[in-house]
């Protein structure tokens, strides 16, 4: 079987059970399992594979990152920081269309892992009263969260062939 059609098989296979509304991290571990069979991987280098991803450096440090990242949004949930802030935004800004892109814009200042999963419940809040779908509240978190990456010296550049270039080298 061609690779990309290994890859599309996958892909659908993703599709079809966020459709059925599966839980994302079971959807990854199955679709990885389905690709290590495509790929004739035997079991112990898949296990081993495994471990070593989730032993990782990186993997670890992005998964504690992450935790207290919601771990800080949920605290300000549940305080009403969310919705104090949200209240002092509104008497500055009146017109709900730019607070909802202020806040990405403003997290986006940080590059930071996770950024998204700290904005995102922001822009909940900014559209709490307004009939805007999910799927247009995300795109607007991800749009104006990001358009900083190009010209702030703090995001990391991709070279010539695409690496990272970090700026602590």
């Amino acid at each position: 079987m061609a690779d990309i059609l290994k890859i599309t098989v996958i892909f659908i296979i993703v599709v079809l059970l966020l459709k059925r509304r599966w839980n994302l991290g079971i959807i990854m571990i199955l679709s990885s399992v389905v690709l290590s069979l495509f790929y004739l991987l035997k079991p112990a280098d898949f296990f081993n594979a495994f471990l070593k991803a989730v032993t990782e450096k990186t993997t670890l440090s992005l998964i504690i990152s992450l935790t207290f990242i919601r771990g800080f949004e949920n605290i300000m949930r549940n305080k009403g920081l969310m919705q104090r802030m949200m209240d002092a935004l509104r008497g500055v800004v009146t017109d709900r269309r730019v607070l909802m892109a202020s806040m990405p814009a403003l997290i986006g200042l940080l590059p930071s892992m996770g950024g998204a999963l700290f904005s995102a419940p922001m822009v909940q809040e900014a559209a709490s009263n307004v009939n805007i779908r999910e799927e247009k509240k995300a795109f607007i978190n991800y749009w104006f969260r990001h358009p900083w990456e190009f010209i702030l010296p703090l995001y990391p550049k991709k070279g010539k062939r695409g690496r990272l270039l970090m700026l602590s080298n």
